[in-house]
């Protein structure tokens, strides 16, 4: 059994030598939540427990929607904590219903740990309080491990139709350890929440999707990925260092539809115009003349360039470019083909 904590950023300025020589052995940090939501402190924490020798672990807090979102969190969560070595298992925190029925909202858990197997090759745990976990979740989750809350100091319960027994038991949310100002979770680990080594992850780090013909790179800051509309898309995300794809930059919006890399693959969505933010790979070349324009996708006549400066986004063949080119709105504001 080892002694542990679970920490966000509420906890900051942590002495993680004090902590460590209070005899916590294993920490478990929260990465992530929902499909945004980044914890600020995560790689502070990370770093600083790895340096006193204190096991680590990951958790993401789960706000349930759809199967489909599952999904997006999970890819979420995994790009977050990629490249950072972990001794536990990752955890997924289910403490809201978010408004589901527990049949779709367990559906929604299950999926959730089942890509991040799939996308790791490490095991991801549930976290659940004792009454939430009778009242929401069902055998569904039959064969996950057990992160029960449960604050007592007798025996602890929990949902015996999903679980045989807990891995590990939350005890108290208002415990103190020197190093920490103020309340932490308490908590004790079973050795079979360590990850097993034995077998190497299939990818403990996995690849993120190539964008084939990219043009741009993101930079300064990242971007809500958005519908259509310019609604946020949640679970859609381009970040700063992304090589990305501009297919078309909607004069009327100020919409970009770009493709963007995730794990194991690629995804389309449309970001805010930001010029600034967006690097394109592709220095601006003069058009000697005048030339039509035409929608990339209905084929219509939209405009017109003559004498000025664009930039290639991508060669259609048959002597027709992709290019984004400036108008009463600002520098690079409205995209469209036009003949060589």
């Amino acid at each position: 059994m080892y002694q542990g904590i679970d920490i966000s950023n509420y906890q900051t300025n942590v002495d993680y030598s004090r902590v460590k020589y209070s005899g916590i052995q294993a920490a478990y940090l929260k990465a992530s939540e929902g499909t945004s939501y980044r914890d600020v402190m995560m790689a502070t924490h990370y770093n600083g427990f790895k340096a006193q020798g204190v096991l680590v672990g990951f958790y993401h807090f789960f706000r349930a929607r759809s199967v489909e979102n599952a999904i997006d969190q999970a890819n979420f969560f995994v790009e977050n904590t990629r490249g950072y070595a972990v001794d536990l298992k990752y955890a997924c925190d289910v403490e809201t219903t978010e408004g589901l029925g527990k049949d779709l909202l367990s559906s929604c858990v299950k999926t959730f740990i089942d890509r991040v197997k799939e996308l790791t090759g490490i095991d991801c745990i549930v976290y659940t309080g004792s009454y939430f976990s009778k009242n929401n979740l069902t055998t569904v989750l039959r064969g996950t491990q057990l992160w029960l809350a449960h604050y007592t100091t007798g025996t602890p319960s929990w949902n015996t139709e999903i679980w045989d027994t807990w891995s590990g038991w939350q005890y108290s949310d208002s415990g103190n350890v020197n190093g920490i100002f103020g309340n932490v979770d308490m908590d004790q680990y079973k050795e079979d929440l360590l990850v097993d080594r034995s077998t190497p992850p299939v990818d403990p780090t996995p690849p993120m999707g190539q964008v084939n013909g990219a043009n741009a790179v993101v930079q300064n800051d990242w971007f809500y990925g958005r519908t259509s509309t310019g609604d946020i898309d949640p679970g859609r995300r381009v970040d700063i260092g992304d090589r990305i794809k501009v297919i078309d930059v909607s004069y009327s919006r100020q919409l970009d539809l770009v493709e963007y890399p995730i794990p194991g693959g690629t995804r389309q969505t449309y970001i805010r115009n930001v010029v600034s933010n967006i690097g394109y790979l592709n220095a601006p070349i003069r058009i000697n003349g005048y030339r039509d324009v035409y929608d990339r996708f209905s084929g219509n006549r939209i405009g017109s360039v003559n004498n000025e400066n664009v930039i290639v986004l991508e060669d259609l063949g048959n002597n027709r470019l992709n290019v984004v080119y400036s108008t009463d709105k600002g520098s690079w504001t409205k995209s469209g083909v036009i003949n060589r």
